[in-house]
């Protein structure tokens, strides 16, 4: 009869050291907000909306943006007035809804100065996205109104123009 030989078993305790692994992802972590942080704007174009091409070499800030589509006009990507035949004969150059939408996101930048103590002055900076089927006219009488609500830098979203 065979004996079997039954090997004891080391009892050992691991220890995990969680501190060099905290440090590695924190420093993961900071490496990728600083890498995302320098790449600059990244915007989002609203949905069903062709910008149009430029040559224009500037890029991008983020600031307040309105996308105007052949249906809607949009501020921040909430629709805040109907684009219409209307909006093309009407010889009143103010867009109330629209002019009431900006005013109130300009009271906010105000606001923010106040509480900020001109840390964060508001600079009435605002970006169109605009479909290229959309006429001049239309996009006459948004400036004009972003104008009287406060945003007097006014900036035409396009994509670049690739040379080949």
């Amino acid at each position: 009869m065979m004996r079997r030989r039954t090997k004891e078993r080391k009892h050992s305790s691991i220890s995990l050291n969680l501190t060099p692994m905290i440090d590695m992802f924190t420093i993961l972590v900071v490496f990728l907000l600083k890498n995302y942080s320098s790449t600059g704007y990244v915007g989002n174009v609203a949905q069903n909306l062709r910008l149009p091409t430029s040559t224009s070499q500037k890029q991008p800030q983020a600031v307040l943006t309105v996308a105007v589509t052949q249906k809607y006009m949009l501020v921040e990507g909430k629709e805040v007035e109907a684009v219409g035949p209307a909006d093309m004969t009407s010889q009143n150059m103010l867009l109330t809804d629209l002019y009431a939408s900006l005013k109130k996101e300009a009271d906010k930048g105000l606001e923010i100065e106040r509480l900020s103590k001109g840390a964060n002055p508001f600079r009435g900076e605002m970006m169109i996205q605009a479909d290229k089927s959309i006429p001049f006219r239309l996009l006459e009488k948004i400036m004009y109104t972003a104008g009287q609500a406060g945003y007097n830098t006014i900036n035409l979203e396009v994509l670049q123009k690739t040379t080949s």
